[in-house]
């Protein structure tokens, strides 16, 4: 049996690796729009609702959030939707096929590049040459321009010029506001750069604004201004809901069609006791760890020892009366 909490496209080594539906289709089932998420997933689509939209601007989407709240995951359903949607300009491309529309949408991850191993000319460097491994025919003299911006502006028009595509780009998480600014002045019209807020930048908008969603996007919208050809739009990864954890487990014992017996009473006395879990990253991996347990039929109350505080997890009144 697949383990249900394991992605597709996670690597052996790296099971808990976030979904990434923009460049793994297997993954894009396993996206669930649950709370905010799905509030999230909604503004993203009426931001995009426009066919020409990615094409008139260039535009940088930012997620913020704590570890482990879905970041990653969100801005992977944003981006498998834009590639799903297509980048048409003209009348006549309104009405593609999912694989044209795929096909007319570039791909980049520049992730692993962060920004305290690798500069911006060097960054560029390496999205060439990912494009180019990609079969992308780019220009030889693309970044011989000495300012990042100019790579930029040179590359967008090429992209929807040359070769009538939209280019998405996923950066490495933000440290800061500045890198957030100067990549939205990069974002030239046909180019939309993803990206997610580092644990030190988020901890540093918590102290300006309290972390509330509202007063978060209220910040950012008054220090990033959008510019004459880019647009900036905020998205937001919260926390699980109270009755979004039994249903987490239960679709994705669904979708991957898992025939072990789960009861929902104990999961829900679980997350009662363990209160401090709120991501779904974090309660992902608890049940990724159960369900990798050998021969499992039925989920039991001692596969949470391991997780419970302190290493006890009280017996409540309704499970000593249930054992009596």
């Amino acid at each position: 049996m697949r383990n249900p909490f394991v992605h597709p496209s996670a690597r052996p080594q790296r099971p808990d690796d976030p979904l990434r539906p923009q460049s793994e289709a297997g993954d894009l089932r396993f996206y669930m729009k649950l709370g905010s998420q799905r509030d999230q997933c909604l503004a993203f689509r009426r931001h995009y609702a426009r066919q020409d939209a990615p094409a008139k601007n260039g535009h940088l989407i930012l997620v913020t959030g704590q570890e482990k709240h879905g970041k990653t995951s969100l801005l992977g359903w944003c981006a498998a939707y834009l590639r799903r949607k297509g980048a048409p300009r003209d009348h006549h491309r309104r009405h593609l096929t999912v694989q044209s529309a795929i096909d007319s949408v570039l791909f980049a991850d520049l992730s692993p590049f962060t920004f305290d191993s690798a500069d911006d000319r060097v960054r560029f460097q390496k999205l060439v040459q990912i494009l180019q491994a990609g079969g992308t025919r780019l220009p030889l003299d693309i970044s011989s321009t000495r300012e990042s911006e100019d790579h930029y502006r040179v590359l967008a028009h090429y992209m929807q010029k040359g070769l009538d595509c939209h280019l998405l780009i996923q950066l490495p998480p933000m440290d800061t506001m500045e890198q957030i600014r100067s990549h939205l002045w990069n974002a030239w019209p046909g180019i939309t750069f993803l990206a997610e807020t580092s644990p030190i930048l988020y901890a540093d908008l918590e102290k300006n604004t309290g972390g509330e969603p509202k007063e978060l996007s209220t910040y950012l919208y008054e220090k990033v201004q959008d510019t004459a050809f880019s647009t900036f739009m905020h998205l937001h990864a919260g926390p699980l809901q109270d009755d979004e954890f039994v249903s987490y487990v239960r679709e994705r014992l669904r979708i991957s069609n898992c025939t072990v017996h789960v009861d929902d009473d104990l999961i829900s006395e679980f997350h009662e006791h363990r209160r401090d879990i709120v991501g779904i990253g974090h309660w992902r991996s608890i049940f990724r760890e159960i369900f990798d347990l050998p021969n499992l039929t039925a989920l039991e109350r001692e596969h949470f020892n391991t997780f419970s505080l302190g290493g006890t997890w009280p017996v409540s009144a309704q499970s000593k009366i249930d054992a009596e």
